[in-house]
């Protein structure tokens, strides 16, 4: 068996690269929004520049960008409200999680 080889031709080395650029061709849903799933970049937007740290871990929101101090940020959070997670609210929600799960399995 005989290892295939690359063509040997430099002619896509000489040719020069054409910038990148975005275009959609959707109509925009409206005047006021943009087409949809397309957003252009920013200039100085913090979100479209790679670094080593947004590309190991991704794009995180700190408590500065949001405007809410750390102290506040769990006070403003779902997982604190006892409306949500109270005792009888959790019962509810396992009791409704398992019936989906029967319907699922029966199915």
């Amino acid at each position: 068996m005989q290892a295939s080889r690359r063509p040997s031709s430099n002619a896509g080395m000489n040719q020069k690269l054409e910038p990148w650029s975005l275009e959609c061709t959707m109509e925009a849903v409206s005047s006021s929004l943009g087409p949809p799933d397309f957003y252009s970049l920013q200039q100085g937007c913090k979100e479209d520049s790679l670094d080593a740290t947004v590309l190991q871990y991704g794009w995180r929101d700190t408590a500065d960008d949001i405007g809410i101090s750390e102290s506040r940020e769990s006070a403003a959070s779902l997982l604190s409200s006892t409306d949500l997670w109270g005792a009888p609210q959790v019962q509810g929600y396992r009791k409704t999680l398992w019936g989906r799960l029967r319907e699922l399995k029966k199915a």
